[in-house]
C-alpha cells in the first residue's frame, strides 16, 4: 500500500511539478518575494488571497505599497490591520499598526495629523513612540521640539538599531536649529538679540557634534549595515574632520568614500546594499557607485530601486551637460516606475525630463513632458481625496454600528 501511494505521489511530481507550491502558505510566498525586495509580487499574492480578513496580510500589503511608494493604498492595509486587531482586542499589535499610520502621514507630509492621532490613542504606547512624534515635528519644522522628543527616544528602552536611527535623526534636528538660530542673528538689528541667537546657534552646533560621535561609537559594535548607514550620514563632517580647507572637501574627501564603497562591497546582493549605495551617490555624486546599484539591482530583480537609480543617473548627467545620456536614463527611469503607479516619483522625473529637453532645445516635446508631470500631480490629489472618503465612510459606518 504504501508503494502505491509512493507511485502515485511521484507520478503527481512529475505531471505537474508546481503542485509542490501548495505545501507553502501564500503568506510565506509572500515573505519569500518580500525578503528578495519584490515588493510587487508580493502585493499580487496577497491581493488575490480569498481571506483578506487576516491581519498578517494586511500588515505585509501595508509595508509593500509603502516600500513602492503607494503611500495611500498602504494607509488603507494598515488601517485595515488595525480594525482587525481592535476586534481581537489585540492591543499591542493594534498599535503597531496605529503608529504604522503615523509614520505613513508623515511621509504624505500630514505630520500634525500623525500627532493627534498619536495623542488620541488611549492605549499604553511604546518607548519607540518619541521618535515617530519626532519625525512629525522635524517635518513640520518644529525643530526644537523634534530635538526634545529624539532626546526621549535615546533615552528610552529601545534597542541599539532604533536608538541609532534616533541619534542620527537628533544630530540632524540639532544641525537644523543651530542654522534657524544662525538665520535668526542675521536678520535681527539687536545686537543683545543677535549674540543671543548665536550663542544658541553654537550650543546646538556641539551638542550636535557629540550626539554625532555617539552615534558613530554605536555604530561600531552594531551590524555592517547600520555602521555604514551612519557613517554615510555623516560623511561630511566625517572628511571636514580631517582638513583645514573645506573649499577641497571633494578632492580630499574621496580616500573616505572609496573606503566606504570597499564596506559596502562586502555586503550581500540585497535591498540594504542599494540603499547604501544610493545614499553615499547622494552625498558623493558617482556614476560608478550608481552603476554598482544598477547591477544590484539588476541581479535581484528590484525594478522599484531600478527606476530609482536611473532618475539618479539621469539627474548625474544632466548636471554635466551630457543631455542625450541624462534623457535617456530619465525615460527609463518613467518606464520602469510606471508599473507601480508611483506618480510621487513620476512627476519629479517627467519634470527632469522636461528640463533636458529644453536644454537640448526640444521645446515642444518639453511641454508635454511639463505636463504630465501635472497631470501626475493632480493623480496624486485625486487619490489622496478618495482615500480620505474612504477614512470618512469607514468612520461613519464604524460609529453606525
Amino acid at each position: 500500500m504504501k508503494f502505491i501511494f509512493l507511485v502515485i505521489l511521484v507520478f503527481c511530481l512529475v505531471v505537474n511539478p508546481l503542485k509542490i507550491n501548495a505545501f507553502v502558505s501564500p503568506l510565506e510566498e509572500a515573505q519569500k518575494f518580500y525578503q528578495q525586495g519584490n515588493y510587487q509580487k508580493t502585493i499580487e499574492i496577497l491581493s488575490n488571497y480569498p481571506e483578506q480578513d487576516l491581519p498578517l496580510l494586511q500588515e505585509y500589503l501595508g509595508v509593500s505599497y509603502s516600500r513602492i511608494g503607494q503611500k495611500n493604498k498602504a494607509l488603507i492595509a494598515w488601517q485595515k490591520a488595525l480594525d482587525i486587531y481592535l476586534k481581537q482586542n489585540n492591543i499591542e499589535r493594534a498599535t503597531v499598526s496605529l503608529l504604522s499610520i503615523a509614520e505613513l502621514y508623515i511621509n504624505l507630509g500630514k505630520p500634525q495629523k500623525a500627532i493627534s492621532l498619536i495623542e488620541q490613542w488611549q492605549y499604553p504606547l511604546p518607548d519607540y513612540v518619541n521618535g515617530i512624534i519626532g519625525n512629525a515635528y522635524l517635518r513640520a519644522y518644529d525643530y526644537e521640539k523634534a530635538v526634545k522628543y529624539y532626546q526621549k527616544a535615546v533615552n528610552g528602552n529601545l534597542n541599539e538599531q532604533q536608538k541609532l536611527a534616533n541619534y542620527n535623526n537628533l544630530v540632524k534636528s540639532l544641525e537644523k536649529l543651530s542654522r534657524k538660530y544662525l538665520q535668526l542673528s542675521e536678520f535681527s538689528t539687536l545686537t543683545l538679540e543677535k549674540n543671543q541667537f548665536l550663542a544658541q546657534s553654537q550650543k546646538a552646533q556641539l551638542e550636535a557634534e557629540k550626539v554625532r560621535n555617539l552615534a558613530l561609537n554605536l555604530a561600531e559594535n552594531n551590524s555592517s549595515f547600520l555602521r555604514i548607514k551612519t557613517k554615510i550620514s555623516n560623511l561630511n563632517q566625517i572628511c571636514e574632520k580631517t582638513i583645514k580647507n573645506i573649499n577641497n572637501l571633494n578632492q580630499i574627501c574621496e580616500e573616505t568614500v572609496n573606503n566606504i564603497n570597499n564596506q559596502i562591497n562586502q555586503l550581500p546582493n540585497n535591498q540594504e546594499k542599494i540603499e547604501l549605495l544610493v545614499n553615499l551617490s547622494d552625498l558623493f555624486p558617482s556614476e560608478n557607485i550608481l552603476k554598482q546599484a544598477e547591477k544590484i539591482a539588476i541581479s535581484t530583480g528590484n525594478n522599484l530601486s531600478l527606476a530609482v537609480i536611473y532618475a539618479k543617473l539621469g539627474s548625474f548627467y544632466e548636471q554635466r551637460k551630457n543631455y542625450s545620456l541624462a534623457l535617456e536614463y530619465t525615460q527609463l527611469a518613467q518606464l520602469k516606475i510606471s508599473p507601480f503607479l508611483n506618480y510621487n516619483y513620476l512627476y519629479q522625473w517627467q519634470w527632469q525630463e522636461g528640463r533636458i529637453r529644453t536644454a537640448l532645445r526640444e521645446n515642444q516635446e518639453a511641454k508635454l513632458a511639463y505636463f504630465n508631470a501635472l497631470d501626475s500631480i493632480n493623480q496624486i490629489v485625486s487619490v489622496q481625496r478618495v482615500t480620505q472618503l474612504k477614512a470618512q465612510n469607514h468612520l461613519f459606518s464604524q460609529h453606525q454600528n
